[in-house]
C-alpha cells in the first residue's frame, strides 16, 4: 500500500493521472491516450517552405537593372538564402562576425506558411552542446520477455521539439545551426545525421525541417575550425558579408520595426560617414592589418577547393533550379540568369555555374508553344477578348527568348510547329489553336507577321473544313486578331472556296 501511494505521489508531481490510460507517440515519449497524435496521411505537410521566397520578399523581383544587382551582390545572396530555405536545399552562410548571419535567419522566425502559420526557428550553436544534442544519447534496455538487451538512440530534443511543433500546430521548423567553424571534428560529425536523414528511430523530422548554418571563414577570425568535407558538402555555399548599402536601407527602417527607426539626423550622420569613406565600409583592408596577417574579400569567403560534385549535389541542383525557375518566371531574363547562376554556383562550384549558363541558353534559344499554351490557361484568354486585354496579358513576351525579340527564321519555326502540334494525331486541340492566334496577335513585327501568313491560312482551312462543328464558326477568326490580319485570311479562304 505504501508503494502505491508513493507511485501515486510521484504521479501527482510528474503531472500524471494514475487512472488515466497512457500511450507512447511517435518519438516514443508517454501521452495521455486523448490526446491526438498524427498518424497515416496526417504526417505529410500541408504546408510548405515557398512563402520564404515569395515574389514579395525577393529584392532582385523588384529591380530592373541587372547591373544594380551585380554591384551589391549581398542583395541577391539574402535572396538565395531564402530560395535555399524554400525548396529545402540545405545552406551554409559564409562571412565575418557582425555581418547580420544571426538577425537574417531569425528574422524568418516572423514569416508565415500557406496556412498563416509562422516558421519555427531553432537556434543551435553544436560548439557549445554535447554531441548527443545533435543525434542523441545510447540508451540500453532489456527485453524482458526475451531476456535481451536493446540498444536504442535517444531522441534529441530539437527533435522532440520538431515534431511537437508540427503535431500540435502543423508547424513547419528552420534549424539554424550557427558557429560551425568552432566546432569541433566529434562535434561536426554528430551533425552528420541530422543534415542527411534526420531519423531518430520511428520518427522523421526532414518532412518537417529545412537547415541554415553559419560560419566564419578563415583570416576572419583568430580561433577557426576547418569544416569537413563531408558537412561542405551536404549543403550549398553563398559568401555572407556587410554591404552599406544593404545594412543602411533597413537599418534606416529599424529592420522593419517602426519603434527601433533612427533619427533623420542619426541616418543622415551614418550615411555621411559612410560615403566619407565608402571602400572601407564592412571589408578588411589588408594592407591595413598587421605584417604577416592575411586579409579577406567577399571573393575569397568560402572554401571552394573542398566543395565536389556527387549525387547528392546534383539532386541538390535540381530542387533550386526548379524554385529559381518558379520565382523568376516573370523577371527579366538578365536577373533570371545573374540568380541561376549564382544558385549553382552556390551547390556546386564556378565550374558548373558557368557550364549552367551556357546550357540554359541552348535551352532558351529553343523555340516552343508552351508558353503560348501557358498564356491563354493563365489569363483565361477567349476569343471575344480585345486585342488590347491580350497585350495587357502578355506583351511582347511570347515572341522573347532569353530576353531578346526573336529572329523571323525562329517565328517561322514555331509556325511550323503550331501546325503539327494543333492537328496532332487527327484531333483538333483548341486550347493550342487558340495559343495560335494569340502568338500571332502579339507579334511585335508586322514583317514577321507577314512570314507566317501561310502556316495561318494552313491552320484556318484545316479547322473549318476537317473539323467543322467542334469550334462554333464566329470563333474560328478570334476577335482580338488585327483587322488586317482578319482580312487577308478571309481573302484567302475566299480565293480557296472558289478554286
Amino acid at each position: 500500500m505504501a508503494d502505491k501511494d508513493h507511485d501515486s505521489l510521484d504521479d501527482i508531481i510528474n503531472g500524471v493521472n494514475p487512472n488515466e490510460e497512457m500511450v507512447l507517440d511517435i518519438t516514443g515519449k508517454q501521452v495521455k491516450s486523448d490526446q491526438r497524435i498524427k498518424t497515416g496521411d496526417e504526417l505529410i505537410p500541408k504546408t510548405s517552405f515557398k512563402p520564404i521566397a515569395d515574389p514579395e520578399n525577393i529584392f532582385g523581383l523588384h529591380v530592373d537593372d541587372v547591373h544594380y544587382l551585380e554591384d551589391n551582390m549581398r542583395f541577391v545572396y539574402e535572396d538565395l538564402m531564402r530560395i535555399f530555405v524554400a525548396s529545402k536545399t540545405p545552406i551554409t552562410l559564409w562571412g565575418p562576425p557582425g555581418s547580420g548571419k544571426t538577425r537574417s535567419i531569425e528574422a524568418m522566425g516572423e514569416l508565415t506558411d500557406e496556412n498563416g502559420v509562422p516558421y519555427q526557428v531553432i537556434t543551435v550553436q553544436p560548439s557549445t552542446q554535447d554531441a548527443t544534442v545533435m543525434h542523441g544519447m545510447m540508451t540500453i534496455t532489456e527485453d524482458p520477455t526475451k531476456g535481451t538487451k536493446i540498444m536504442e538512440r535517444s531522441i534529441p530534443e530539437i527533435a522532440q521539439q520538431t515534431w511537437n511543433y508540427f503535431n500540435d500546430k502543423d508547424g513547419l521548423t528552420i534549424m539554424f545551426l550557427d558557429e560551425m567553424t568552432t566546432c569541433i571534428p566529434a562535434q561536426q560529425s554528430a551533425m552528420l545525421g541530422l543534415l542527411t536523414h534526420g531519423k531518430y528511430g520511428n520518427l522523421d523530422i526532414h518532412p518537417y525541417t529545412t537547415f541554415v548554418m553559419a560560419a566564419n571563414p578563415p583570416n576572419t577570425v583568430q580561433t577557426v575550425q576547418p569544416l569537413s568535407e563531408a558537412v561542405i558538402n551536404r549543403s550549398g555555399h553563398i559568401p555572407w558579408y556587410s554591404s552599406y548599402n544593404h545594412w543602411y536601407d533597413k537599418w534606416k527602417t529599424g529592420f522593419g520595426n517602426a519603434s527601433k527607426v533612427p533619427q533623420e539626423k542619426t541616418q543622415e550622420f551614418i550615411w555621411g560617414l559612410i560615403q566619407s569613406d565608402p571602400e572601407y565600409v564592412f571589408r578588411f583592408d589588408p594592407e591595413a592589418r598587421e605584417p604577416g596577417e592575411e586579409g579577406w574579400s567577399p571573393d575569397n569567403l568560402i572554401p571552394k577547393e573542398q566543395m565536389e560534385s556527387s549525387e547528392r549535389v546534383f539532386t541538390e541542383v535540381a530542387g533550386v533550379y526548379e524554385t529559381i525557375g518558379r520565382t523568376f518566371k516573370d523577371a527579366p531574363y538578365e536577373i533570371y540568369e545573374l540568380y541561376m547562376k549564382e544558385a549553382l554556383r552556390a551547390v556546386s562550384g564556378d565550374r558548373w555555374s558557368r557550364n549552367s549558363v551556357k546550357v540554359e541558353r541552348v535551352l532558351n534559344s529553343r523555340m516552343s508553344i508552351k508558353e503560348s499554351v501557358d498564356a491563354v490557361n493563365k489569363h483565361k484568354i477567349s476569343p471575344s477578348m480585345s486585342i488590347e486585354e491580350i497585350t495587357g496579358y502578355v506583351g511582347d513576351s511570347l515572341h522573347r527568348k532569353t530576353g531578346k525579340i526573336v529572329s523571323t527564321d525562329k517565328e517561322v519555326e514555331l509556325a511550323d510547329k503550331f501546325v503539327k502540334e494543333i492537328f496532332a494525331s487527327g484531333d483538333f486541340s483548341i486550347t493550342k489553336y487558340l495559343a495560335f492566334w494569340t502568338w500571332i496577335a502579339t507579334m511585335p513585327q508586322e514583317s514577321t507577321i507577314h512570314a507566317v501568313m501561310g502556316q495561318a491560312f494552313d491552320i484556318l482551312y484545316t479547322a473549318i473544313t476537317e473539323h467543322s462543328g467542334e469550334y462554333p464558326r464566329t470563333h474560328y477568326l478570334p476577335g482580338f486578331l488585327p483587322k488586317d490580319v482578319t482580312e487577308d485570311l478571309k481573302s484567302m479562304l475566299s480565293q480557296a472556296v472558289k478554286k
